[in-house]
C-alpha cells in the first residue's frame, strides 16, 4: 500500500507542477484552476498516508536460527515421558535493516516524501506555494479590487474639431464636475497677426451621475482646430493635454519647420505622416508574478516605450479589452463586467499606454493623452460568443456601453435611421450600436462588429451554407462604404476592422473565425477588389486580432478577375494585417498554415479556397502591437503605408503598400453588390 501512496503522490505532483507552468507561463484557461486543486488535494491526501504509513528502513536479509535443547528436570523428576526424552526447542529470526537512503534531490524534483524530512516538507511546501499562486491569481483581484470608489478620466475619439472625454466619479461630493479646455499649442501655419487664445474656456458640466452608468458619462469639447494641441481640466482634479486629428484627407503638419518645405529628418515627429496603432488582447497580470500588483498590465510598458519613436494618433483596440471568463468566471451579473472595466483602468500600468510621454514640438512640457477606440469580441462576453442578444450579452453590453461605445466615434448613418439609441440618463442618449464608420486624416474606417449579429458558423466542406458574422444589415452598410467613393479626395485609404482574423488559415478554431463564414466573405472580398480597382486611388487593408500571433495575408483576385483587371489586379489585392495580444499568452505551437487555391472548372476559387498568400507570420510575443504609418511624399501624388510590428517593444518587421493609382473617368466594374 505504501508503494501505492507513492506512485499516487508522484502522479499528482508532477501533474500539479506541470499544470502550474502551463497556467502561469502559456495559458490562463478556466480549466486550469479545478485541475490544479484537484491535484492539490489528492498530492496532500497522499503525502500524509506516505510519510504516516512508510518506514524510514529497508529489510535487506533475514535469518531463521532453530536451536533443539534437551530440558533439564529437578532430582527426583522424571526425565521422560512415554520413554521419549524432553526437548525445548527456539527459534531466533534476526532482521537485517538499513536506512533508507535520503535522496533529497529526486525528493525536491518529484514531491514524493522520503527520509529526509527536510527534503520532504521542502517539496511539500513547493506544492502548497504553487497551489497559494493559483488562489491568488484567481480570487485576489476579485475579491480586494472591486473598486466601486475609483475614480478616472479617459481621452476618447478625437475628432479634427471635437474631443470626448469619459469620466468616473462616484462621490458624489465632488459633483457637479466642469470641463474647461485651453489652447496649449503654437500655430503650425504661423500667419501674420492670427492671435490664438490661450485662457481657459468652460466646455461643458455634470450635474449628476449614477449607479445606472456605473457613475460614467462622456464629455465633449467642440469648436477645436485642427492637427492643434489643447489642455483639458476636470474639476475632480484631473487634467492632460491632447492633439486634435488633420484634417480630414490631410496628414499632420507637426514637426514641419517654419518654412514649411522641408519636414525634419528625425523619426519623432508627425510631420508628413500620420501614425495610428492596434492590436487586442489584455489579461492582467499574464504573465503571472507574485510580486506584480493583481492589477498590472505587463505589456503596456514596451507599448509605452515605442509612443516616442512613433507619436501615434490614437490607438485601435480590436476586442478582448477584458477576459471575464479567465481564469474564471465570479459572476454573469452586471456588477461582474463592470468590475473587469474598472479593474484595467485602475492599473499601475494603464497610464503608460493611455499617454505620450513626450510631443516632439514641446520636449521639455507634458505629455499627451492618446485616444483609444474600442471593438468589442468574444471575452467581453463570453468565449466564441454567437448567441447574439441572450444570455448574459445584456449584461456585458452594459459597461461596454459606459466605457467604449460612449467614448467611440458616433454613430453611423444607419444608426439614425434605425433608432439604435437607448436614454439612459437624463444628460444625453447612448446609443448601442456597436459598429460605426469614421474618417481621420487620410484613412477611412469601417468598425465591425463580429459578434453580436452572427449565425451559428459553417463547417469549412459547406460551400452553400449561408451563415452571416455581419447581419444583413451591417453587410449592406459595410458593402455601401466599400463602393463609395471617398467623401475627401486626401482619403486614399479604406481600413476594414475585424476582432476575429479574416483569414482562414488560423486552423485552431477557425470556425469562430471568418473561416466559418466563408460564403459572407465571399461578398466582402469582392467588394474589396472592386473597391482597390476602381480607379479612385483608395486602398483597402483589414486590421484584426485574437489570435495572439501575428500574420500578414495578401488576397489577390481570383483568375476570372485578373483579364479583367489587367495590370490593376496588383492594385485590388486586400492585405490583412492581424496583430496581438498586447498582453497576454502567445501559444507555444504553431497554428497558421497556408493551404494551395482550389480552381473549379469555369477557372473561379472554390468558396472558401481563395487564394490567400502568406507574406509574414511571427507567432512568439507576449506583448505584440502593429503600427500603421501613411504618409505622402511632397509632390508625388502617392500615397505610402507602411506596416511596423512591434514584439516585446521592439520593431522586428516592416512592410510598405503603396495606394492605387488614381485615373480619370475610370469606371469601376462593381455595381449593386456584384461584379459585372
Amino acid at each position: 500500500m505504501a508503494r501505492t501512496g507513492e506512485i499516487t503522490a508522484l502522479t499528482s505532483s508532477v501533474l500539479l507542477r506541470l499544470f502550474s507552468y502551463i497556467f502561469f507561463r502559456w495559458i490562463p484557461g478556466d480549466l486550469f484552476p479545478q485541475l490544479l486543486g484537484t491535484s492539490f488535494a489528492i498530492y496532500c491526501t497522499s503525502w500524509i498516508y506516505v510519510v504516516l504509513t512508510t518506514p524510514p528502513y529497508d529489510v535487506v536479509d533475514e535469518k531463521v536460527d532453530v536451536v533443539v535443547k534437551p530440558i533439564e528436570y529437578g532430582t527426583g523428576s522424571d526425565s521422560t515421558s512415554n520413554g521419549v526424552p524432553a526437548e525445548e526447542i527456539d527459534v531466533e529470526d534476526t532482521i537485517i535493516t538499513k536506512s533508507k537512503p535520503p535522496h533529497p534531490l529526486l525528493t525536491l524534483l518529484t514531491g514524493v516524501p522520503s527520509t529526509s524530512m527536510f527534503a520532504s516538507l521542502t517539496s511539500f511546501a513547493v506544492n502548497v506555494v504553487l497551489f497559494l499562486f493559483m488562489i491568488d491569481a484567481t480570487y485576489r483581484a476579485a475579491l480586494f479590487h472591486t473598486l466601486e470608489d475609483f475614480s478616472f478620466a479617459r481621452l476618447g475619439y478625437v475628432s479634427e474639431n471635437s474631443a470626448k472625454i469619459l469620466v468616473r466619479e462616484p462621490n458624489i461630493t465632488r459633483l457637479p464636475i466642469f470641463l474647461s479646455y485651453r489652447y496649449a499649442d503654437v500655430p503650425v501655419i504661423k500667419t501674420s497677426g492670427a492671435h490664438f487664445d490661450s485662457s481657459w474656456r468652460h466646455s461643458s458640466s455634470v450635474v449628476d451621475l449614477s449607479e445606472e452608468t456605473d457613475f460614467t458619462a462622456v464629455m465633449t469639447i467642440e469648436g477645436l482646430r485642427p492637427d492643434t494641441r489643447y489642455q483639458y481640466a476636470l474639476s475632480n482634479n484631473y487634467t492632460s493635454y491632447f492633439i486634435t486629428a488633420p484634417p480630414p484627407g490631410s496628414v499632420s503638419r507637426r514637426g514641419l519647420i517654419p518654412d514649411e518645405t522641408v519636414i525634419r529628418s528625425d523619426e519623432t515627429n508627425r510631420g508628413g505622416t500620420f501614425t495610428f496603432l492596434h492590436s487586442s488582447c489584455i489579461k492582467t497580470r499574464f504573465p503571472y508574478n507574485p510580486l506584480d500588483h493583481p492589477l498590472t498590465i505587463p505589456g503596456m510598458r514596451p507599448l509605452a516605450k515605442a509612443f516616442s519613436k512613433l507619436n501615434p494618433a490614437f490607438f485601435l483596440f480590436l476586442g478582448d479589452f477584458i477576459y471575464v471568463d479567465v481564469p474564471r468566471r465570479h459572476g454573469v451579473d452586471v456588477s461582474n463586467y463592470r468590475r473587469e472595466y474598472r479593474q484595467v483602468y485602475a492599473s499601475p500600468e494603464w497610464p503608460l499606454g493611455a499617454r505620450v510621454l513626450q510631443d516632439p514640438l514641446y520636449p521639455d512640457q507634458t505629455d499627451y493623452d492618446l485616444p483609444w477606440i474600442h471593438v468589442y469580441d468574444d471575452h467581453e462576453i463570453s468565449n466564441d460568443w454567437s448567441a447574439n442578444t441572450t444570455g448574459v450579452f445584456p449584461a456585458a453590453l452594459d459597461p461596454y456601453t459606459h466605457y467604449h461605445i460612449s467614448g467611440n466615434p458616433p454613430p453611423s448613418e444607419y444608426a439614425e435611421r434605425n433608432g439604435l439609441f437607448s436614454r439612459r440618463t437624463s444628460l444625453s442618449p447612448v446609443h448601442t450600436q456597436t459598429y460605426t464608420t469614421f474618417i481621420q486624416g487620410p484613412s477611412s474606417f469601417f468598425l465591425m462588429d463580429t459578434r453580436r449579429y452572427r449565425s451559428e458558423p459553417c463547417s469549412s466542406s459547406d460551400e452553400t451554407c449561408d451563415a452571416t458574422m455581419l447581419g444583413e444589415a451591417q453587410r449592406k452598410s459595410l458593402l455601401s462604404w466599400l463602393a463609395a467613393p471617398p467623401s475627401n479626395p486626401g482619403v486614399r485609404w479604406k481600413i476594414l476592422v475585424s476582432s476575429v482574423p479574416f483569414t482562414r488559415n488560423w486552423r485552431v478554431n477557425a470556425k469562430d473565425t471568418w473561416g466559418g463564414y466563408l460564403s459572407e466573405r465571399r461578398q466582402v472580398l469582392e467588394a474589396i477588389w472592386a473597391a482597390g480597382s476602381d480607379g479612385s486611388g483608395t486602398g483597402v487593408i483589414i486590421l484584426s486580432g485574437d489570435r495572439h500571433e501575428h500574420a500578414t495575408t495578401a488576397f489577390p483576385p481570383p483568375p476570372r478577375l485578373e483579364n479583367d483587371l489587367g495590370a490593376r489586379v496588383g492594385e485590388a489585392a486586400a492585405v490583412e494585417f492581424s496583430t496581438s495580444p498586447l498582453s497576454m499568452f502567445y501559444l507555444p505551437w504553431r497554428t497558421y498554415r497556408e493551404d494551395p487555391p482550389k480552381l473549379s472548372s469555369t477557372g473561379d476559387y472554390y468558396v472558401g479556397h481563395e487564394r490567400e498568400t502568406c507574406l509574414k507570420y511571427h507567432p512568439e510575443g507576449n506583448s505584440k502591437f502593429g503600427a500603421i504609418r501613411i504618409e505622402s511624399p511632397k509632390g508625388s501624388g502617392q500615397s505610402l503605408l507602411r506596416y511596423m510590428l512591434y514584439v516585446d517593444g521592439q520593431e522586428v518587421w516592416s512592410h510598405v503598400l503603396v495606394a492605387p493609382e488614381r485615373r480619370r473617368g475610370a469606371i469601376g466594374k462593381w455595381k449593386e453588390g456584384a461584379w459585372e
